[in-house]
């Protein structure tokens, strides 16, 4: 089992345990957050969620969000909420995500490696409901191959970094792109 993204919330630190390695045996230790008082430095807890989880993040409400990254194949990325009461359910399917206040920005990006094809979708979610806000994120200036994404806390300003190109020869060795967008979507720079 290997601890690959951690968050504090209160007095306590939860941590994405993946087992990410253990692909052959299906991730068989990979489907939990280990939850730990921070005073006591002691596990109180575990939460199941999806397979694989890594990154975290968090609302306006204390609602964590993580990304539970499958086994990049039939069993597909979610993202999954743990409630303020350590309660946990799949929110959306996405490979990434970053919360600004009740907002979930949310990217699906699924490569076909037989055909070395890249589909991403991009979605706002409210917090609270689930439900689809209308935003021009991922409509405007999209990333060709987005890697990750974060949220500035003061201004909800959206950064996601990408590679900049598909071509499977130099798609590791070609330099990416930094994209900063609004908190409705829209190009400032890159």
């Amino acid at each position: 089992p290997n601890p690959v993204g951690i968050i504090p919330r209160g007095e306590n630190l939860y941590v994405a345990i993946s087992d990410g390695y253990n692909y052959a045996q299906g991730y068989k230790d990979g489907f939990k957050v280990v939850k730990i008082d921070i005073a006591r430095f002691a596990t109180t807890g575990e939460i199941r969620v999806g397979m694989n989880p890594s990154r975290f993040t968090c609302d306006a409400d204390g609602r964590l969000f993580v990304t539970c990254l499958g086994d990049y194949a039939s069993t597909p990325a979610q993202i999954w909420c743990i409630d303020i009461d350590d309660r946990a359910a799949v929110f959306a399917t996405g490979s990434m995500a970053a919360a600004f206040d009740h907002r979930l920005y949310v990217i699906h990006s699924v490569t076909d490696w037989t055909t070395n094809q890249t589909s991403t979708t991009y979605q706002v979610l409210d917090t609270r409901s689930g439900n689809a806000l209308p935003s021009t994120f991922g409509t405007v200036s999209t990333p060709v191959d987005p890697i990750a994404i974060a949220t500035q806390p003061k201004t909800g300003h959206i950064f996601i970094t990408s590679r900049s190109t598909l071509e499977k020869k130099v798609r590791f060795t070609t330099p990416g792109h930094l994209y900063r967008y609004t908190s409705d979507g829209l190009l400032i720079g890159q």
